[in-house]
């Protein structure tokens, strides 16, 4: 690849400066939480990472990983239980964390990953082939959905830095490096297997089938750790569940069971991957094109995904990559979660308009990358600034 000189925010402090402050705003909200919001004595305020810890206990014991238990919170709809819904490839991982005290396995988890968020943001800050102007550099880190993941106790601090290392690895021309990130990714993430699949597609075959390999390889560790059963009991409990009925739900097929249409969700999300598949395999974009399309379309078509799944699409928009739509999306997206949660309260119709926020976003993403590989294809948005 061709040197190419530094874009201006690497050498302006502005976008730094504004960087350094989001970092002190969402770490200290880190430490409070996990200083003050936790508590041993009531098991759901260790919220989404006690169903990590009890996953990772119960399947150390020969139990079901993926059913609930005293550390499973119940989610605001009722009788929907935050268990554990990460595939088995996390089971190991979450067996060693069973290993201590869940109280202050979550206070450190919750710090940490307010700390992995910060240094994958400044490494796309330090690495961005796109001017990354002050606002977008403070928006990065505190968008209401990364501040969500870190005060539930997800572990999406873990896989946002295993995604920048991926994309900007790739990027960079290192295929083993981004092959070895992205197979981790999808082991733990498998609606983002569009990655490796776009860049096949796309003609990136050596971080593609290093990916898929890695992948296929951790997804099949668990079988001779715990047993074969651990698969049908994640598929029972994915088939299971009703996280849909939760407005910061933004996949097509939540959006479809909360009409009462499950089935045309469905449908959608099987053409939406069909068509980007087309699109990649007939114009062949770069790597990075594909890479950002594959985890757009990855979120909106799966079974499953929360607005928080916003933070893998940053590499995207750090590239320059959302298109024209890139404000409008960032404004819905700024939208604090609450809003869409409050509309659950007024009703189905008020409810529907209020889950498709966030849904309505990433499709804006979607378009901007498709007539940004496709630019005969109007976009209706704004300015990029």
């Amino acid at each position: 690849m061709q040197d190419r000189p530094a874009p201006p925010s690497h050498r302006e402090p502005a976008p730094w400066v504004w960087f350094g402050l989001a970092s002190c705003i969402i770490l200290a909200a880190a430490i409070f939480k996990g200083s003050v919001g936790l508590g041993p004595d009531i098991p759901p305020r260790l919220r989404v990472f006690g169903s990590f810890w009890a996953s990772g206990w119960a399947v150390s014991h020969g139990l079901n990983p993926f059913v609930p238990y005293a550390l499973s919170p119940e989610t605001i709809a009722p009788g929907v239980f935050d268990i554990n819904l990460s595939p088995p490839a996390l089971l190991p991982l979450f067996a060693l964390l069973s290993r201590i005290n869940p109280a202050e396995a979550a206070r450190a988890w919750i710090v940490s990953q307010a700390f992995l968020f910060i240094l994958a943001t400044g490494i796309l800050l330090a690495t961005a082939r796109t001017i990354v102007r002050p606002w977008q550099a403070f928006w990065m880190l505190l968008t209401p959905q990364v501040y969500d993941g870190i005060q539930l106790g997800q572990d999406y601090g873990v896989f946002y830095l295993i995604g920048v290392l991926g994309w900007v690895w790739l990027r960079d021309g290192r295929p083993l490096a981004a092959g070895l990130m992205i197979g981790l990714l999808v082991a733990a993430k498998p609606n983002f297997a569009l990655w490796p699949a776009f860049l096949l597609l796309a003609g990136e075959r050596r971080p593609a089938v290093i990916a898929l390999l890695i992948a296929a390889g951790l997804s099949l560790l668990p079988a001779a750790l715990y047993g074969t059963q651990v698969y049908s009991e994640w598929v029972a409990a994915i088939a299971a569940d009703r996280h849909w009925m939760l407005t910061t739900e933004a996949s097509l097929h939540g959006v479809g069971a909360r009409l009462g249409l499950p089935l045309v969700g469905t449908v959608l999300s099987v053409v939406l991957i069909g068509a980007g598949c087309v699109l990649v395999l007939r114009r062949r974009p770069s790597s990075m094109a594909a890479s950002g399309l594959a985890l757009a379309i990855g979120i909106v078509a799966s079974p499953l995904a929360w607005a928080d799944y916003l933070v893998f699409l940053l590499p995207a928009f750090a590239d320059g990559q959302w298109g024209k739509p890139r404000n409008l999306a960032a404004a819905l997206l700024t939208v604090p979660l609450g809003v869409p949660l409050l509309a659950m309260k007024h009703g189905p119709w008020i409810a529907t308009f209020g889950g498709l926020i966030y849904p309505a976003a990433f499709l804006l993403i979607i378009a901007g990358m498709v007539a940004l590989i496709r630019p005969d294809i109007p976009v209706v948005g704004t300015r990029n600034n």
